[in-house]
C-alpha cells in the first residue's frame, strides 16, 4: 500500500527556501492598470540582458491565462521567449509531484481525484459510519490547511479521527485531492533541496496573484532562485482555480517577505470602461432571448473574424497568430447563472458555433449511478485502469458505475478482504478477475459484493489486455469507441502516446480548470474564468437586480455583514473589469421577465408578478444597479430584437 500522506502540510508556514532568499517584488493595480504588460516587459528585459529562456518561469491562475501570456511574450520578443515556461499554478505543482524522486518518496504519481471521485470517497466514509457533518467539517479544515490559510488542526479535537480517515482514503486510492497540490509540492521541495533547482527558475513571475492561495504563492517563492515578481489586484478576491476557504491578500504575504510593493495607477472608472469601444445595453424579454443575443454575437465573430489585436505584430502567413480562429476565440460570453449557461450552450450548438465552457466545474462529471449519462466518466476510469492496474481511484469509479449504492458496500468488503488476506487492494482485484470461479455459490462469497467486483474487474481487465500494448488512435478507440464526446475532445490531439501518457495528460487537463480542453472558438464561463485573458468581444448576461451582485451578498451587505458587503463589491468590480478589457465590442444584457421558478433559482429579485398572454404567472425583473453606476456614460438601451436586426443584420 502507498505511504500515508500527512494529514496537513508538515510546514504550513512555508517550504524551505533556496540557499539565498530571492528578491521579492509586488505590483498592485486594478484591471487594465498595466500589470501584465509590466510582466511581459520584465521578461523581455531579462532576455535582452542575457538570461536564458529556461531560467524564467511565468505562473498564471489558469491554463488559458498562461497560454495568453505565452502568446504575448512571443509577440513582444519576436520569438525570443521560446523556452520560457508559462504555466498555471496547478500545472507547476503537478510538475513537482510527478518528479521520479517525489513519486518514490510518496508512493504514487501525480494522480488527482476528480470532483466526482472525491464524492465517492466521502460516500465511502459515510458508509463506514462517519457523520456527514463531521466529514464536511473535517474536509473544510484540511482544505484550509492545504491552502495555507490555517495551521495544523488540533490533533486532539473531535474531528481528528475523521481527518485521519480522509487522509487514509486518499492514500488508499494513491491519489491527491486537487486542493492539496500546492501544499504537497511545497513539502516535496522542503524534503529535497535539489528539487527547487530542477523544477524552479532564476526569475519567477506570477500574474493575477490575487487568484492564488497562500500555499501556491509560497510554492512560487520556493521555486524562485534570484527574483520573484508578484502582480495582482487587492480589490478582487476569488479562488476559482485554486480553491480555499477564504481569499488571500497577496500583498500582505509579499510584505511579510520584506518585498518591495509598487502600486500602479488604476484606470479611471466610468467613461473609459464604456466609451472607448462599441458598447450596447440590451434588454431582452426573457433569459432565453438573452441567450439568442449572445449566440448572434458569437456567430458574427466566427463568420467575420475580428481584427488583429494591437499587441500582435504583423508576421508571416504561417504564423499561428494570424489564424482568424484564434482571434475568434477571444469572444467571451459571461454568465454566473448555470441554467442560463446550459441554455446558451444549447443555442450555440444548434447554431453550429464551436464553444468551450468553464462554469466552476470539471468537464468530466456526472452521477456514476446513472451510467447512461456518465459515459465520459466511464471512459476516464477505463483509461486509468488500462494505464495502471494499481490506480485504485479509477477502480473505485469503475465499481460504482450503474450501482444504486455507488458500490460502497462492495468496495468496503473488498478493502477488508484484501487486508485480511495480507495483499494490496489491487492484488485482490487481480485475483478475483483472473480466477475461473472466483465466487461460486453466492452463500460462499468471500465478502459481500465479491461477485460484482469479480465481474466488473474481469470486464476491465479484458479491455486492458486488448488495449494495454496499443498506442494512439487504436488505443483510444478501444477505450472510448464513441465520437464527439467530452472525453474524445480531451484526448485530442491523438498522437502515438501510451495509455499512461494519455492518462497523465487528460487528468492534468481536467483538474487544471479552464477553457483549453474544449478547443472551441467561443468561451462561455463565469466572470472569474476570464481573468488574465485578452477580451475582444464581451457579452455580459444576466445583469439583473439580485443576480449582479447576487441577492445573498446584497442581503448580507444590507444586514451590515462585512463579508457580504465585500463579496457584493467584489462581484461589481469583477464585472467592471470585464467591461474595461472588452477592446472591440461590449454588450451588457439583462432580461425583463422570467418564470417565478427561474427567478428563485437564479436569485433575480422580482419587482412584481403579472399574468402572461397564456394565463401563466410572469415575474417582472429590473436591471442591476451595476448598470446605473455608469450614469450618463451608459449607451441607450435597446431591445434584443432591435439589437439583432440593426446591429448584426440578424433575421429571426
Amino acid at each position: 500500500m502507498a505511504a500515508e500522506i500527512p494529514t496537513v502540510p508538515t510546514a504550513p508556514a512555508a517550504p524551505v527556501a533556496p540557499a539565498a532568499a530571492p528578491r521579492v517584488r509586488a505590483l498592485d493595480g486594478r484591471a487594465c492598470a498595466g500589470k501584465t504588460a509590466r510582466l511581459v516587459d520584465e521578461v523581455a528585459a531579462a532576455l535582452a540582458s542575457g538570461a536564458r529562456p529556461e531560467e524564467i518561469l511565468v505562473v498564471s491562475p489558469s491554463r488559458d491565462a498562461a497560454e495568453e501570456l505565452d502568446r504575448r511574450l512571443a509577440a513582444a520578443t519576436r520569438g525570443a521567449s521560446a523556452g520560457v515556461r508559462c504555466r498555471s499554478a496547478r500545472a507547476i505543482a503537478l510538475e513537482v509531484l510527478a518528479r521520479p524522486e517525489v513519486v518514490r518518496r510518496v508512493g504514487h504519481g501525480a494522480r488527482v481525484l476528480l470532483d466526482v471521485e472525491r464524492s465517492l470517497l466521502v460516500a465511502d466514509l459515510r458508509h463506514a459510519g462517519a457523520d456527514p457533518r463531521a466529514v464536511a467539517a473535517a474536509y473544510a479544515q484540511l482544505a484550509a490547511a492545504w491552502a495555507g490559510r490555517a495551521g495544523a488542526p488540533d490533533p486532539t479535537d473531535e474531528l481528528a479521527g475523521t481527518r485521519a480517515a480522509i487522509v487514509a482514503a486518499l492514500a488508499e486510492r494513491r491519489a491527491y485531492d486537487a486542493r492539496e497540490l500546492a501544499a504537497r509540492a511545497g513539502e516535496a521541495l522542503a524534503a529535497d533541496a535539489g528539487l527547487a533547482a530542477t523544477c524552479g527558475a532564476r526569475l519567477v513571475l506570477v500574474d493575477d496573484a490575487h487568484m492564488l492561495t497562500p500555499a501556491s504563492l509560497r510554492l512560487a517563492r520556493a521555486l524562485a532562485g534570484a527574483s520573484l515578481l508578484l502582480a495582482g489586484d487587492t480589490t478582487v478576491r476569488n479562488d476559482l482555480f485554486d480553491e480555499g476557504a477564504r481569499p488571500t491578500d497577496y500583498v500582505a504575504l509579499a510584505r511579510a517577505a520584506d518585498a518591495e510593493v509598487e502600486v500602479l495607477d488604476a484606470p479611471t472608472p466610468g467613461p473609459d470602461a464604456i466609451a472607448a469601444r462599441r458598447a450596447y445595453v440590451v434588454k431582452s424579454l426573457t433569459p432565453h432571448d438573452e441567450a439568442r443575443v449572445a449566440t448572434v454575437c458569437a456567430l458574427r465573430a466566427v463568420e467575420d473574424p475580428l481584427p488583429r489585436p494591437a499587441w500582435v505584430p504583423a508576421s508571416g502567413a504561417d504564423d499561428p497568430r494570424d489564424d482568424p480562429e484564434m482571434l475568434a476565440r477571444e469572444v467571451c460570453l459571461v454568465t454566473a447563472d448555470r441554467a442560463q449557461a446550459r441554455m446558451l450552450g444549447h443555442e450555440l450548438t444548434e447554431a453550429g458555433v464551436p464553444h468551450a465552457s468553464c462554469l466552476d466545474r470539471q468537464p468530466i462529471a456526472g452521477d456514476p449511478r446513472h451510467v447512461q449519462t456518465a459515459t465520459d466518466l466511464q471512459s476516464f476510469a477505463l483509461l486509468g485502469i488500462v494505464a495502471d492496474a494499481g490506480d485504485l481511484a479509477s477502480w473505485r469509479t469503475w465499481l460504482a458505475l450503474g450501482r444504486a449504492d455507488a458500490g460502497c458496500g462492495a468496495w468496503a468488503g473488498l478493502v477488508a478482504h484484501a487486508r485480511a488476506a495480507g495483499v494490496t487492494v489491487a492484488q485482490a482485484i487481480a485475483r478475483l478477475a483472473d480466477a475461473d470461479d472466483p465466487v461460486g455459490d453466492a452463500a460462499r462469497e468471500p465478502f459481500e459484493g465479491a461477485r460484482l467486483v469479480a465481474r466488473r474487474a474481469a470486464q476491465a481487465m479484458a479491455v486492458a489486455r486488448k488495449a494495454g500494448h496499443k498506442r494512439g488512435r487504436v488505443l483510444i478507440d478501444d477505450i472510448d469507441p464513441r465520437e464527439g464526446t467530452t472525453f474524445g475532445q480531451l484526448v485530442e490531439p491523438v498522437t502515438t502516446e501510451t495509455a499512461g501518457e494519455f492518462m497523465a495528460r487528460v487528468n492534468a487537463q481536467v483538474v487544471d480548470r479552464g477553457f483549453a480542453h474544449g478547443g472551441g472558438l467561443v468561451h462561455v464561463g463565469v466572470p472569474e474564468a476570464f481573468v488574465g485573458q485578452s477580451l475582444r468581444v464581451v457579452v455580459d448576461l444576466g445583469l439583473n437586480e439580485g443576480k449582479v451582485p447576487h441577492a445573498d451578498a446584497t442581503r448580507a451587505a444590507d444586514a451590515a455583514d462585512a463579508t457580504g458587503e465585500a463579496r457584493a463589491a467584489n462581484e461589481v468590480r469583477t464585472h467592471r473589469g470585464l467591461a474595461r478589457r472588452a477592446v472591440d465590442r461590449l454588450v451588457l444584457s439583462y432580461a425583463q421577465r422570467c418564470t417565478p421558478r427561474e427567478a428563485e433559482a437564479s436569485g433575480a429579485r422580482v419587482r412584481r408578478t403579472r399574468r402572461g398572454p397564456g394565463g401563466e404567472t410572469v415575474a417582472v425583473l429590473a436591471p442591476s444597479d451595476f448598470l446605473a453606476d455608469y450614469g450618463h456614460d451608459l449607451p441607450s438601451t435597446m431591445s434584443g430584437q432591435q439589437f439583432m436586426a440593426c446591429h448584426l443584420s440578424f433575421r429571426a
